[in-house]
């Protein structure tokens, strides 16, 4: 029972001696050492919504994205949330009071209406 002596043998011969791994995903090839990645530290994206269906697509994207990293202690996440809004004729008086002070009651930091440039 030569060679069977619990400790690990060296194969001797030409065939089964040396194994050429596969390749894994990611990796530069030949020596199936995968390539460094640099560790992603920051996400951003952005996303133009339909004003019409904004709420519905807004409640998505918090349930699909921003989930993922709420849920992940450590993760700090920042939303901002921003509307641009232009009229031919002109927004009437009564209107940017309204505007503005729904913007001061939800805290927005800064809701402004101006001429066009």
């Amino acid at each position: 029972m030569g060679g069977e002596s619990g400790g690990s043998s060296t194969p001797s011969g030409g065939n089964g001696g040396s194994v050429t791994p596969l390749p894994t995903p990611g990796s530069t090839g030949g020596t199936g050492t995968p390539a460094p990645t640099a560790t992603k530290k920051q996400f951003y994206g952005t996303i133009s919504l339909d004003p019409v269906k904004a709420k519905m697509d807004f409640a998505t994207i918090m349930d699909e994205v921003v989930q993922q990293f709420t849920a992940k202690l450590g993760v700090n996440v920042k939303i901002s949330v921003e509307i641009k809004a232009s009229s031919r004729d002109g927004f009437d008086e009564s209107m940017q009071r309204t505007v503005k002070e729904n913007c001061n009651v939800l805290r927005f930091n800064s809701a402004e209406f101006e001429e066009e440039s």
